[in-house]
């Protein structure tokens, strides 16, 4: 699809387990400057709101010992995650695309797929 110029492409970066934004902006950051040619683009990271192991890594919600994201029955703590999004979005957003890596990305599917059944 053809961007607006008149209008920044706005992205949101959602960062892996055991990151933070600060960690994901520098790990993005080439991509980030190859951007935009053209066009301003503003990018949009957060922080996660489940504390983990030390007090700058984050994730987007915990498991049962012993589970990984992909085998789990329940994402403890997700609702705090959906909140942090769906208040991001109404204050930064819309936004044009969504970029997650490994928790980020499930978590990216996660919403597409609650976009799509709940009507967001």
């Amino acid at each position: 699809a053809k961007m607006s110029s008149d209008k920044p492409y706005k992205i949101l970066f959602l960062h892996g387990k055991g990151e933070n934004r600060s960690m994901f902006a520098q790990r993005v950051a080439r991509i980030e400057s190859a951007l935009g040619a053209g066009q301003p683009v503003e990018c949009e990271y957060l922080t996660a709101p489940v504390l983990i192991e030390s007090k700058d890594k984050f994730a987007w919600w915990k498991l049962r010992h012993g589970e990984r994201s992909f085998t789990a029955s329940e994402y403890i703590g997700i609702e705090n995650t959906f909140e942090l999004i769906e208040a991001t979005w109404k204050t930064k957003g819309p936004f044009n695309c969504v970029v997650g890596h490994s928790q980020g990305a499930i978590l990216t599917t996660i919403l597409l797929a609650r976009a799509l059944v709940e009507g967001y």
